[in-house]
Order: structure tokens, then C-alpha cells, then sequence
């Protein structure tokens, strides 16, 4: 559980650095549409790294019942602490959990979805992520599937904003076959970046991929939020364009890869 520390740092700040910023919701909003269209009946939901329980409340709202889970203490006591304001229709529990403990759940499973969102994922390795893999076939039902939003591995805005700067070097980053060193709060945190294709092979054992999608092809990464912020119009113009060029072809060239799996 390295990670735990550095998101224990970041809590209390998530939601105003990112949450409530006009990227961070535009990114989100993009990630519901997507996801609206698998959630036609209820469903037993598993959330990973649920962060501050923005999603799992949505998802509840919804009237989903929700199991959402998360490496760090600070994140699950904010959720707790929002659930005291919140009476969603769905049932909805918060839970502390490394994705390594995953198969320590299939007590309240079997799920019909599971879902992981903004990068979350991206904390841990090929091997980790074959692991994690098997333990989402494990705690679905047959029919069930997998929902999960990556930072990709080629994002466009990065590459043009950092080259703009004359930072090579973070210009190219996410292309970096290893893991990179990201400053979380003062921590430092491993960042693995995979590309479409590499996520589909290390899903494959369990998993077809039945669609694919980019989160942030135009909208861009939320480090720019003070960029935009006296740019409204513009950055609106760029959430309309995202909402109307959500092409498969593009999925690795956003800031986040969306992939909808269908267990095998």
C-alpha cells in the first residue's frame, strides 16, 4: 500500500483541485455519459479507488447498490463524512481496500459492474494490473463487466502544452516505458502509462474489449484549470467537442482512455 500516505496528503484538497474545477466536472460528465447507457436496470456495482465518493454517490443516486473502495483512510473518512449528507435511493457502502485485497470481497459479490475512474489504476504495474484482472472475473457475474477510465499513455495536450513551455521532458513522460515519479502532496508516487492495445492484452485472459473511448481529447488535462479560468466560453466550446467526437480511433490520444470489458 505505498500510495497511501501521498493520497492521505491529497484528500482534503481533491475535490477543490479537481472535483469542483470546470475540468475536472466537464471530464466527469463525460465519463457518466458514457456510462449511462450500462446502467439501464440496477446493478450491484464495485467501485475501485473511489477517491472522495463523487461517482459511488452519483452511482447510488442512480439507485444503484454501490460498494465503493479505496487504498487511503483520508479518502474513505471524507466519503463517510458526505454520506451524512446525502439519503441516495440506491444502498451505497464505503469500504478501505488495496486492489491487491480484492479477492477478500467476494463476500458481498457477485457484481454486474465494475468501475474505476481518473488513473486510479495507473498505480500499479503490468503484473499488478494481470492480478487485478483475474480478481474483476472472480468477483463478477457471468455477465458482468468492467468500466475503467486510465490516464493514457498519449495525450495530445500534454505533449503540445509542455513542448510549448520548453519542458521536454514532461512533454514526453507519458511515453516512458517504466514507471514515472509523480509529486503527489510531497510523496512520490509510481505512474505506469499503457496504451489501448496494451490494456486490451492485459485484460485479455478474462475480458473482450466491447468499446473504447477518449476522456479529455479536447477538454484538456486539469493542471491547466488556471489557464482556463477566465476562458469559460472556450473551454465550454472544447466540452462540446468532446461530447461530439467520441470516436473509438481516438481513445489513446485523450487525457484518459475509456474501456468497457466483458467478462469472458
Amino acid at each position: 500500500m505505498k500510495p497511501r500516505p501521498a493520497f492521505d496528503a491529497y484528500a482534503a484538497d481533491y475535490d477543490s483541485a479537481f472535483t469542483h474545477s470546470q475540468i475536472g466536472r466537464l471530464q466527469r460528465a463525460q465519463v457518466w455519459k458514457a456510462l449511462l447507457p450500462y446502467l439501464a436496470k440496477p446493478l450491484k456495482i464495485l467501485e475501485v479507488n473511489c477517491g472522495t465518493g463523487v461517482d459511488a454517490l452519483w452511482l447510488a443516486e442512480q439507485g444503484h447498490e454501490v460498494l465503493a473502495t479505496d487504498i487511503s483512510p483520508g479518502m474513505i473518512d471524507i466519503c463517510q463524512q458526505k454520506l451524512q449528507y446525502h439519503n441516495p435511493v440506491g444502498k451505497i457502502e464505503f469500504q478501505l481496500a488495496d486492489f491487491s485485497q480484492l479477492d477478500q470481497l467476494t463476500k458481498f459479490g457477485p457484481f454486474d459492474l465494475i468501475f474505476s475512474n481518473f488513473g486510479g489504476l495507473n498505480c500499479i504495474d503490468a503484473n499488478s494490473s494481470r492480478t487485478f484482472s483475474q480478481h474483476c472475473s472472480q468477483l463478477l457475474g457471468p455477465k458482468g463487466l468492467a468500466f475503467l477510465v486510465y490516464i493514457s499513455k498519449t495525450c495530445r495536450w500534454e505533449n503540445y502544452y509542455f513542448r510549448y513551455q520548453g519542458d521536454r521532458k514532461k512533454a514526453a513522460r507519458r511515453q516512458t516505458s517504466g514507471p514515472v515519479i509523480s509529486d503527489v502532496e510531497g510523496k512520490n508516487v509510481e505512474i505506469w502509462y499503457y496504451l489501448l492495445e496494451e490494456l486490451k492484452i492485459l485484460y485479455s485472459e478474462s475480458f473482450q474489449c466491447i468499446d473504447q473511448f477518449p476522456i479529455g481529447l479536447f477538454v484538456p488535462p486539469s493542471y491547466m484549470e488556471e489557464w482556463f479560468t477566465h476562458k469559460p466560453t472556450l473551454l465550454k466550446a472544447l466540452g462540446w467537442l468532446d461530447t461530439w467526437c467520441r470516436r473509438k480511433s481516438w481513445a489513446d490520444y485523450g487525457d484518459h482512455i475509456g474501456l468497457v470489458l466483458k467478462k469472458s
